[in-house]
């Protein structure tokens, strides 16, 4: 998700159609929360509202960042 208002629309959407959802877990870098589709597959919806210094997201090249991380190891 990219906004709080769709994080928050998804999860009242799930609900109003009978879907067991989890409470909302916050984490360090936002929140979360989990689901069953009708097959039983566990699904996450996240929404992210820090972002993790040690990410790789949105490294087009996380190679030469990885190797950073390896050489201070």
């Amino acid at each position: 998700m990219d906004a709080p208002e769709e994080f928050d629309a998804a999860y009242q959407r799930l609900k109003d159609h009978g879907v067991a959802v989890t409470e909302i877990i916050e984490r360090g870098y936002g929140k979360t929360f989990y689901f069953h589709d009708p097959n039983g597959i566990r699904l996450q919806i996240e929404l992210k509202t820090k972002q993790d210094a040690d990410s790789l997201e949105g490294d087009p090249d996380p190679v030469p960042y990885v190797r950073a991380l390896l050489q201070r190891a």
